[in-house]
């Protein structure tokens, strides 16, 4: 009964760690730029389609962060999420997160993200995400921040990803476009 109840708190300190509300402190590296408005329409960068963007607040001191959202690819061929970048965080991962048991467990997809022609993969909470390690500020919500997605044959795509709530699991519901640009080259 102990050990279920250690594991238990453990698992909760975990997600208490990855998913808290912010104070309302306020840094460059954020803007006001009307992301609520846009947070969940799609966006569409070259053959990509992006929907559902958003990342979760953070305590003032929280050392990662999470980024989510679905991917369509919809060009004629595969192609590959090989590694993203924000100024926020001194690195970002893709990460999976697993029920082995009764234990989550969350690893780094050090090969990048297959996203097969015509097909759709969604990056969740408790699923696959990136992960912002290392904040060097606290996610705020309503604020947003910029991320470069990298891929394998597509190049670079800059994004804006509006912050939602604390145990956020969706992007708002808003309906408006999103800004987005692509920049070309690996």
């Amino acid at each position: 009964m102990i050990y279920t109840l250690l594991r238990v708190s453990l698992v909760a300190a975990l997600l208490f760690t990855f998913a808290l509300p912010v104070s309302a402190q306020l840094a460059p590296e954020l803007s006001h730029s009307g992301t609520e408005a846009q947070a969940n329409a799609a966006i569409m960068i070259e053959e990509f389609e992006l929907e559902g963007l958003f990342a979760r607040a953070t305590l003032p001191r929280a050392p990662n962060g999470g980024a989510y959202f679905s991917l369509t690819n919809s060009g004629p061929a595969d192609d590959r999420l090989i590694g993203a970048s924000t100024s926020i965080a001194g690195e970002v991962q893709i990460h999976s997160s697993t029920v082995e048991g009764d234990v989550m467990r969350m690893r780094e997809v050090p090969d990048g993200v297959l996203l097969p022609a015509g097909e759709t993969v969604t990056f969740e909470p408790s699923g696959l995400h990136l992960m912002l390690v290392g904040l060097n500020q606290p996610l705020v919500e309503g604020e947003a921040f910029l991320l470069t997605l990298q891929f394998e044959q597509a190049g670079t795509i800059e994004i804006e990803v509006p912050v939602a709530g604390i145990a956020a699991r969706e992007a708002p519901d808003d309906g408006a476009e999103r800004n987005g640009s692509s920049h070309q080259g690996h």
